[in-house]
């Protein structure tokens, strides 16, 4: 037979064991450790018990996403800073090729080399103008210019310009028509038409 003070001193609190066993509370019988004090207290209160899982889920899986767009941030910052230093090296060497090239050399025995080296690069660099950024493009755009001028070929160093600056235009409209709404470009284009 078990032991006495392990068995209920009376019926009525057996009953009253049963009764918060068939309510899901703690029963007096064991000791209640805190697990199972939480799974009577969850069986107890089901509907808020799952309000809470999906809360910690939810807010886990926002963290989540929270973490991965910061990481996807860090890298495209990262692949910016180097784009920008690449077309840095690129401006240096670009600069340091034709930068210095002088009216004096230029007019020397060289002459026909660096045209035809500046020839070769400047139409790589207006093939596909359009795909640089302008900024950039304008940077490029100046140092060939200087080298044409340079050589004493003030015409091929306006054209050069002129492809950068038309390039610029182009960005700076495109960037502006996307930025402005709709019903502000009717508005200015309509006053135009009135102060005429």
């Amino acid at each position: 037979m078990p032991e006495a003070h392990l068995r209920y001193q009376s019926a009525a609190a057996l009953a009253d064991d049963v009764g918060r066993f068939l309510r899901h509370e703690p029963i007096t019988a064991r000791s209640a450790g805190p697990l199972y004090v939480l799974g009577r207290l969850s069986r107890r209160h089901r509907l808020a018990t799952a309000v809470l899982a999906v809360a910690v889920v939810g807010f886990t899986a926002l963290g989540a996403v929270a973490v991965i767009n910061s990481i996807e941030a860090q890298r495209q910052s990262t692949r910016a800073e180097l784009a920008a230093a690449r077309s840095q090296d690129v401006r240096r060497v670009l600069e340091s090729t034709f930068g210095g090239i002088g009216t004096s050399v230029a007019l020397g025995r060289d002459r026909q080399m660096l045209t035809d080296l500046l020839e070769r690069t400047t139409d790589s660099f207006l093939q596909s103008i359009a795909e640089r950024d302008p900024i950039a493009t304008a940077e490029v755009a100046a140092i060939l210019g200087r080298a044409w001028t340079d050589l004493a070929l003030p015409v091929r160093a306006i054209e050069v310009l002129d492809a950068a600056s038309r390039t610029r235009r182009t960005s700076i409209d495109a960037s502006e028509s996307c930025h402005r709404p709709c019903h502000d470009r009717r508005r200015s284009s309509s006053s135009g038409k009135h102060s005429r």
